[in-house]
């Protein structure tokens, strides 16, 4: 009889299938590709953010002296909304900055003039001038007041986060004392530490 020739088909499969891989394969390497790049612009974007709550206020390149935490640790202005851009630095005097130093943040106390608070003066002179405990330590600190609530010794109230928040400031700024001016916040998000160390007598 006549013979036929049987040829082995599967290379001619297997060719017409590699473009298909390769399409698809081009497909997830656009798709992770985008992936990076959405990534890449909302980590510019963050940026961006950070920047514009900063407004003029620089943050210093050494982080915190003296600390085993690093500016990396904590930034000001925060990620959440703020009422304002104002950053100080400003002053602290307490007993428990071995504390403070180990932690490598500020927490707010459980009562005070204007509630539970974390507070602080213009000057360190003026952190003596209300001392009740002894010298203790020093705390430096770049602190984001934003939009400061005014608020007299004579008026005092007990205040919070959420009150704060609700009334669309971010501190308060007492006045009337005899140590000067006070600015009190209440998250510890708005405290970036410069210097914690012994207070000169």
């Amino acid at each position: 009889g006549q013979s036929v020739e049987v040829r082995d088909r599967s290379p001619c499969i297997a060719a017409a299938r590699v473009p298909r891989i390769m399409v698809v394969s081009a497909i997830l390497v656009t798709a992770a590709t985008a992936d990076l790049f959405i990534q890449l612009m909302e980590d510019i974007l963050d940026v961006l953010a950070l920047k514009q709550l900063a407004g003029q206020c620089k943050v210093p390149a050494q982080g915190i002296s003296n600390c085993s935490h690093t500016h990396a640790d904590h930034h000001i202005p925060t990620r959440r909304m703020t009422f304002g851009y104002r950053v100080q630095t400003l002053y602290h005097l307490t007993p428990a900055g071995a504390a403070i130093k180990r932690a490598g943040k500020m927490l707010p106390g459980s009562c005070g003039t204007v509630g539970g608070g974390i507070y602080f003066c213009d000057s360190f002179a003026d952190c003596k001038k209300k001392a009740t405990r002894g010298t203790g330590w020093k705390v430096t600190a770049r602190v984001l007041v934003g939009n400061a609530k005014e608020v007299h010794i004579s008026q005092a109230s007990a205040h919070d986060f959420a009150r704060l928040q609700q009334e669309g400031f971010d501190s308060i700024r007492l006045i009337g004392r005899a140590c000067g001016i006070e600015y009190v916040v209440f998250n510890s998000d708005q405290v970036e530490l410069i210097a914690v160390e012994a207070a000169p007598a």
